[in-house]
């Protein structure tokens, strides 16, 4: 057997002294379950600190360190009978080896241990692998067996006499009733779009996974892959070629569960991010750090901070999911700047896609099922853009120009943040847990100020009444303002340093990263009346004396207000809502109204609760007039 000639008596004795050392009792918890549970994993990082020379053979030759491994469990004494044939997991191993990209794997790689990053783009379902072949002699009967190393199944040579067989060259038939099979699944795992080059193609590689780590992850997953870089030759018209595909071969698998793990933050810089939560100015420093060469358009500005950062998802105690992501459209006329705005923000957020045009990736918004060679001719899903981003920031250009399909599925995306797929028999569900950042054309080439959305664009009112803001954008002459505008993209070309962001794209990332990973603020009672009086007050003067108006005032906006409010103190390091967050969750959704001409919803009653909402900035109908190339 192959295997056989992996072993190496020094290396199986230092093997049993580790784990017998720092094991003994997991492999004894195992045993008592065995032959259901057949697992162990081992830390990586404890094996180079206690025995570097198991774990630098780990990396250089991982089958040989892993079956001497295997072989040392099967020689330590356990409270059963039986040897136990354990599978060894690796974990860890990205803590002391830095990830490798998909697009940076070489040829120095393969055959090493290695630990790659990335999302799943999509998987097959669950199939057999034949680990151990047993075939029939045709000629006297006996049963050979040969063990599966590889993709392509291997057939015994002779009729093996040390196997019991006539030593003949001869015809076998698999026996699969006496084979040993393995669950398994092959997996696509694609560079994150957030890492690809501008002008390069994602990188992909499939991967493989055998036992309980089939169907631990799902398509839109952010995973790290601990495994071995293996290559298979290539086969054309029958022959084999000299140029060979890699594939990986999964021994650990870690599913990431924030955006952020990712993002080195040091002592200096969380001293330097505590600094800018207790400037009077941090509003005015973040909003000058988006699109700072685009004039104007202070409140919309505002709102996208506020987006970035983002608040907590609540569950209640029957299972109600109330998303912590807010979604903003922005329609407007042509040169407003839309598509400056959605790359600016993606350039920002930790994690995210940026897609021009809802139909620019093959599964859409949502997903999609595929019939394709990855599957082999079977039906597999494909993640779209917002399982893509889950857990960040789906930027979408043209939003108006949705693909059919997705039309129907988005509205579950943007509310509950999960979308299925179903085809086939199949029935995935995925996580779609991310912002949304869209900009939409009005249907006419140019916006009509004070005249309802909808018949606008080509959007339906369901899908509208999604997005917590709704900016439009009109380009209209105004002399004061043009010339305004005109000095602006004048001076930063004389002196592009006049529109620097006051806090770097990578320090603002990191101020993200930070306060989403450490601050998680919660509502609390103090503001609660203030609050629910907004919100009465809203509703009242709506269907009193706007019943006309084509927006309607729902429980949607008062959960906006609670989302952007959490935001606002999440950015100031707080754990708590104060009232000055709701009264700032106002202001926003004030300007939104205002570019839309509703803000006398707000800023007109004589009794508001929260008096001068939009405070001193510029009005909104003065924002909405710059315009950028």
């Amino acid at each position: 057997m192959v295997l056989m000639m992996l072993k190496d008596e020094t290396i199986c004795a230092n093997w049993k002294v580790f784990l017998e050392t720092h094991y003994k009792s997991d492999i004894e918890t195992i045993a008592l379950e065995y032959p259901s549970k057949q697992t162990l994993t081992i830390d990586f990082v404890l094996l180079d600190k206690v025995d570097s020379s198991l774990a630098d053979l780990l990396i250089d030759q991982p089958f040989k360190a892993l079956y001497n491994a295997r072989e040392a469990i099967k020689e330590m004494d356990t409270s059963i009978d039986e040897k136990l044939n354990l599978e060894i997991r690796i974990a860890n191993l990205n803590e002391m080896y830095p990830c490798i990209p998909p697009n940076k794997l070489r040829a120095k790689h393969s055959g090493n241990m290695l630990s790659i990053e990335g999302f799943v783009r999509k998987a097959t379902s669950p199939a057999q692998k034949m680990m151990v072949g047993a075939f029939q002699c045709n000629k006297c009967g006996a049963v050979i067996r040969v063990e599966q190393d590889e993709m392509l199944l291997k057939e015994p040579s002779e009729c093996y006499e040390d196997q019991g067989g006539c030593g003949r060259v001869s015809s076998f038939k698999l026996l699969t009733d006496l084979s040993t099979l393995k669950d398994w699944q092959k997996i696509r795992i694609q560079e994150p779009p957030e890492d690809v080059k501008l002008g390069n193609q994602p990188e992909k590689i499939d991967s493989y996974v055998l036992d309980e780590l089939v169907q631990v992850v799902i398509p839109g997953d952010r995973v790290i892959f601990t495994g071995v870089l293996l290559i298979l030759p290539k086969r054309i018209a029958g022959q084999t070629s000299t140029v060979f595909n890699k594939y990986f071969d999964v021994n650990h698998i870690t599913v990431k569960q924030t955006a952020y793990t990712s993002i080195d933050v040091s002592d200096d810089e969380k001293q330097q991010i505590i600094n800018y939560s207790k400037s009077p100015r941090l509003h005015e420093m973040l909003r000058n750090s988006i699109a700072p060469s685009v004039y104007g358009y202070e409140n919309l500005k505002n709102t996208l901070v506020v987006q970035l950062f983002g608040s907590d998802t609540f569950t209640h105690m029957d299972g109600t999911f109330r998303r912590g992501d807010s979604h903003v459209l922005i329609v407007g006329d042509p040169g407003t700047a839309k598509s400056v705005f959605l790359e600016a923000t993606y350039l920002l957020a930790p994690r995210g896609i940026f897609i021009e045009g809802p139909q620019a990736t093959g599964a859409g918004l949502t997903t999609v099922a595929v019939k394709d060679d990855f599957g082999e001719g079977q039906w597999t899903i494909e993640a779209g853009a917002l399982p893509q981003a889950d857990l960040g920031m789906a930027c979408i250009d043209e939003f108006e120009k949705m693909d059919p399909n997705d039309r129907a599925k988005i509205h579950r995306a943007m509310e509950q943040q999960k979308v299925t797929a179903t085809k086939a028999g199949l029935n995935v569900t995925l996580n779609a847990r991310c912002s949304i950042l869209a900009a939409a054309n009005p249907k006419d080439q140019s916006f009509t100020e004070y005249e309802p959305i909808a018949p606008q664009i080509d959007l339906p009112p369901t899908i509208l009444s999604r997005f917590d803001y709704i900016f439009t954008l009109v380009d209209k002459p105004n002399a004061e303002k043009d010339m305004k505008l005109a000095k602006h993209i004048i001076s930063s070309r004389i002196d592009p340093k006049s529109v620097a962001p006051e806090i770097s794209p990578d320090m603002f990332k990191k101020y993200i990263a930070y306060a989403k990973d450490k601050h998680h603020p919660i509502i609390t009672e103090e503001i609660k009346e203030k609050t629910a009086e907004y919100y009465k007050e809203l509703r009242q003067k709506y269907s009193k004396e706007d019943e006309n108006l084509a927006e309607t005032i729902t429980p949607r906006q008062l959960e906006t207000i609670l989302r952007s409010a959490g935001a606002n103190a999440r950015l100031f390091l707080r754990d708590k809502i104060l009232l000055e967050d709701v009264e700032y969750a106002v202001k926003l959704m004030d300007g939104a109204y205002a570019s839309r001409g509703l803000c006398q919803y707000a800023t007109n009653q004589k009794n508001w609760p929260i008096k001068d909402a939009v405070g001193n900035d510029e009005t909104e109908a003065e924002y909405y007039v710059g315009k950028q190339k």
